[in-house]
């Protein structure tokens, strides 16, 4: 047998984000309680950061000098307050709670009360799913936390599917049903327990280093990772300290309840807070951001301090110490990471006014009268083409977040929804879904109608569905089939 080696080319396309623009997509994707939150954790973190209309704490001039000893002891104190050991795991470390003393209104649920399972399930009705597939699929939604964590097997749930509805699904069907389920958002929803739910969520990320090593410190070296041991980690990915804590943070910034902002049938469902306010002036509809974020600047202490060095640039290898590198390092390393969290907070606040602000000119007839039949379809792709933005970027400027209108509180994707109809006669699904519930309302209970005189109905009214479709939709209403809604 001859042995051969041979040289191939092949040409691959592969996205990656630097840290920057990784800070920026997680900034994007928090809503108004955890931007608050991650303002005032970084502010307390960075002693670059300061607020604009705050005169600022400054050093006395003589400790900023070469010898820099005060930033050597920040230094010092920093790092004894990122590694202290104690009992709280990382995933609880930076629990997002709002102080007691705001005073702006609580918004214990969406418009019309809209839960967990009736996000989740409208994104289901959205999918091209099998009909075995998407009965299994919205059966696991029921059976989800509410936290949005599937804690009972799937074997199990396929039993208790054919106990209660006589229904047996095909083992391959429940896969699919369930990664159907999984790929939800919030990301993170389908999960069995907390490592399951971090790891799922860090499979939407882009790729990078930092979720690279995310996953293997989530996969190998979890015990490590609960405990907090650091050394540990840095032993096992055989990697530098500072980039073990870069992946740390990026965990830091998962969410371990997913589906905890998404509102429950439970009386103690989280509080939400709208993340933009919409006013009507008269016919004109003004949109505000509605988070109390302060203006931040880099601190003058800072600012000098980096003056100086860059004019002591030509002398400095010449003679510097180690503690004079230490201090220079630290100044800078708090000056890059100030200068790239303003920047990548103001583009967050520019994002997200100027993607509402799309929103509301496409659905300006909905905001101006609350009527959910003026609302147009309009999908995510829509709202990417007005704005210029990527879909990935609408995407998460608009998950979890909600507005306040004149006529309620609405979860963002309340707005989306797909087409229903031909060119000419084209209506929203959510519309489509409302005048067909209308129509099982108003029929007679002694004769109610088939899902056959259902479509014919709707086509008699102008809404041109198959069977098929009428039988999703009534599935995502949760109606019964007609011999069920006979009444004697």
């Amino acid at each position: 047998m001859k042995k051969s080696t041979g040289l191939t080319t092949e040409l691959r396309q592969r996205q990656h984000l630097s840290l920057t623009q990784l800070q920026f997509v997680r900034l994007l994707e928090m809503n108004t309680q955890e931007i608050e939150d991650e303002v005032e954790r970084k502010m307390e973190e960075n002693p670059a950061l300061g607020r604009e209309d705050s005169a600022g704490t400054e050093l006395p001039q003589e400790q900023v000098t070469e010898d820099g000893e005060q930033f050597n002891e920040s230094a010092e104190e920093l790092q004894r307050k990122d590694y202290a050991a104690d009992d709280t795991p990382y995933y609880r470390m930076y629990a997002n709670n709002r102080s007691a003393d705001d005073d702006r209104p609580e918004m214990p649920r969406a418009a019309g009360g809209e839960s967990l399972y009736d996000v989740l399930l409208s994104q289901l009705g959205e999918r091209s799913l099998s009909e075995s597939v998407y009965r299994m699929a919205c059966y696991i939604v029921w059976s989800l936390d509410r936290d949005g964590y599937l804690r009972r097997p799937l074997g199990l749930l396929v039993n208790d599917m054919r106990i209660e509805t006589g229904e047996q699904i095909d083992p391959d069907d429940a896969e699919d049903a369930l990664r159907a389920v999984r790929d939800l958002e919030p990301h993170g929803v389908g999960a069995s327990d907390l490592r399951d739910c971090l790891l799922l969520q860090l499979k939407y990320l882009p790729e990078s280093q930092e979720r690279d090593d995310a996953k293997r410190i989530l996969t190998d070296f979890y015990d490590a990772f609960e405990k907090k041991h650091v050394h540990r980690l840095v032993s096992g990915l055989k990697a530098p300290q500072t980039r073990v804590k870069q992946a740390l943070n990026l965990i830091l910034s998962l969410n371990p309840r997913p589906a905890a902002s998404l509102g429950s049938d439970d009386d103690n469902a989280p509080v939400i807070i709208p993340d933009f306010v919409v006013t009507d002036y008269d016919g004109e509809l003004v949109v505000t951001l509605n988070n109390s974020v302060p203006d931040l600047r880099i601190e003058e202490s800072f600012g000098n301090a980096v003056k100086r060095m860059e004019m002591n640039a030509r002398t400095r290898k010449a003679r510097e110490s180690a503690r004079e590198r230490s201090t220079r390092e630290f100044v800078m390393e708090h000056y890059r990471g100030a200068k790239e969290f303003i920047s990548n907070l103001k583009l967050r606040q520019e994002t997200l006014f100027a993607v509402m602000t799309a929103i509301v000119e496409m659905q300006k007839e909905f905001f101006l009268s609350g009527d959910p039949e003026q609302l147009k379809p309009m999908g995510i792709r829509d709202v990417a083409m007005r704005t210029g933005y990527d879909i990935s970027v609408i995407s998460r400027a608009t998950a979890n977040k909600y507005v306040e209108t004149p006529h309620g509180n609405f979860q963002l994707r309340y707005f989306f929804s797909g087409e229903i109809g031909s060119e000419g006669n084209v209506h929203s699904s959510r519309k489509v879904k409302k005048v067909l519930k209308q129509l099982v309302d108003e029929e007679d209970k002694k004769h109610p109608l088939s899902d056959r005189r259902i479509e014919e109905e709707m086509r008699r009214r102008g809404y041109d569905l198959s069977r098929r479709t009428v039988q999703k939709y009534r599935s995502l209403l949760d109606i019964p089939v007609a011999r069920l809604r006979r009444e004697e």
